[in-house]
């Protein structure tokens, strides 16, 4: 299936039981873009008590909130095939998956920052039916572990989350991440806007 994983065709980066980390096949990049999708679902769902939640459209939470296309557009898709197969020199995109099914668990973005000499998390999604299991940590180490085998020149690791979703941020708490400062969001359009919290971590792994 074109959804699922075979551990003997991959190369696990992280492991433990029931699942591991690799660099996915080119050929799950929609399912990539699915675990995609639910990300951005599970952020409007953060807001949904909101009086502004019904103002912002699919496109305003894919777009102003979260950075991604609303749209499957076929280059972007080639964007996700690219990443997976490890041909962007500035960012790579990992795969968690189950071990005894083959599904795709969940899903890691990362790029490098060699200004300020970071590994940059840009995107990290567990799909709800993995979560509180160990999945996340998991991406996280793998991608550091990349990065190292890659020779990007990093001494932290970073990423942001919205200061509404609690359970991100001790998600990243129990990882080692600290908060480094807050930044004023792109939304709502009227009245206080949300914040995110950049938070940041020593690099675990060495050359």
């Amino acid at each position: 299936s074109v959804t699922r994983i075979d551990k003997k065709e991959v190369l696990p980066i992280q492991q433990k039981p029931d699942y591991f980390v690799c660099q996915p096949p080119a050929k799950v990049a929609r399912r990539i873009r699915e675990s995609e999708r639910e990300l951005v679902f599970d952020h409007a769902d953060l807001f949904v008590r909101k009086k502004w939640h019904g103002s912002l459209t699919v496109e305003d939470w894919c777009g102003k909130v979260m950075g991604l296309p609303s749209e499957d557009q076929s280059d972007y898709v080639k964007c996700i095939e690219a990443n997976c197969r490890g041909e962007n020199e500035q960012a790579f995109t990992l795969a968690a998956v189950e071990e005894n099914t083959g599904d795709i668990a969940g899903y890691v973005h990362a790029n490098r920052n060699d200004k300020d000499l970071r590994l940059n998390i840009g995107y990290l999604k567990v799909d709800k039916e993995h979560q509180s299991k160990g999945v996340g940590k998991m991406l996280l180490e793998a991608a550091e572990k990349v990065a190292v085998a890659r020779s990007w020149p990093f001494k932290t690791t970073s990423l942001a989350v919205l200061e509404a979703n609690v359970k991100g941020q001790h998600c990243y708490n129990s990882a080692g991440f600290e908060v480094l400062l807050q930044s004023e969001g792109s939304f709502p359009d009227d009245g206080p806007k949300e914040k995110w919290l950049r938070m940041s971590r020593k690099r675990k792994f060495e050359a």
